[in-house]
């Protein structure tokens, strides 16, 4: 993927999306947006080309609401991208004298250890650059942030300490969705939503209508579906091409598939 693009990305500038975004599109035009859905809202409408959104973390798992745009949106995966994540403590006071801390909840999450051996309260918000945006605006005596140096710079907050997740080991797999369906010939890798019958041996058979094809999985995840509770649906990523998918999966008649896209594998960090 080359030239400039308009990429619309969840947060504020300085978001890890939007470096993300940039490693992928590099000189694109980024397009911040509120939420994961309003960004992909966005490459739907035509404001942006495509939208980057996150769908797992090595230390905190996966997000739960990408995965409802991946089930719901006509857009396709083309991409994906792993981005390491550098956690940093940010803000005005010294760390002793910090009190509370603001940012997203997958950034809380990631940083666990470091907020309870610091004793620290915790505030989520929708985003990490917006929680340094916040507490750059706000008086409250030891209201500390969690984010990238690059959003710290931006909003002219100092940096407290560097490296705080809970594992240095910290990155976060990104899609990129998009209007278009470039399949690529080759593509290394795909990726599918099952809905199954609820029913013995179902997801058995799935999973052996892959193997007999000799098909690896790279993951699979349930989540809930929509309006049918104690109903799933199965998130699969496999090393295949769409037609390989669609050979295996076509003869299911218990199973309910959608591909969601086939791209080229991105380097394992």
């Amino acid at each position: 993927m080359s030239g400039r693009r308009r990429v619309s990305f969840q947060g504020e500038h300085g978001a890890y999306s939007e470096s993300a975004a940039l490693a992928v599109f590099p000189g694109a035009e980024t397009v911040p947006c509120e939420s994961f859905t309003e960004a992909a809202r966005a490459a739907e409408g035509g404001t942006s080309d495509c939208a980057v959104i996150p769908v797992e973390n090595s230390l905190a798992g996966s997000v739960g609401e990408s995965h409802a745009i991946l089930r719901d949106t006509g857009l396709r995966i083309v991409a994906e991208a792993y981005h390491r994540i550098a956690h940093c403590l940010i803000g005005r006071c010294a760390p002793k004298e910090a009190r509370t801390v603001y940012s997203h909840p997958q950034a809380l999450a990631q940083c666990r250890r470091r907020i309870e051996a610091m004793g620290l309260r915790r505030v989520p918000t929708y985003d990490t650059a917006g929680s340094v945006a916040m507490i750059a605006g706000m008086d409250e005596a030891g209201a500390v942030c969690i984010a990238s140096a690059e959003a710290a710079r931006l909003h002219g907050v100092p940096v407290i300490e560097e490296g705080i997740a809970d594992n240095p080991k910290n990155h976060t797999r990104f899609v990129v969705l998009s209007r278009e369906d470039p399949e690529p010939s080759g593509a290394g890798k795909t990726s599918v939503v099952a809905h199954l019958r609820h029913e013995s041996g179902a997801l058995s058979a799935l999973l052996g209508a892959l193997a007999a094809r000799g098909i690896n999985l790279t993951r699979i995840e349930s989540r809930p579906r929509e309006g049918a509770a104690w109903e799933y649906d199965f998130f699969i990523d496999m090393e295949c091409g769409a037609d390989a998918a669609r050979a295996a999966l076509g003869g299911m008649p218990g199973a309910r598939a959608r591909i969601l896209g086939s791209y080229a594998a991105a380097p394992v960090p």
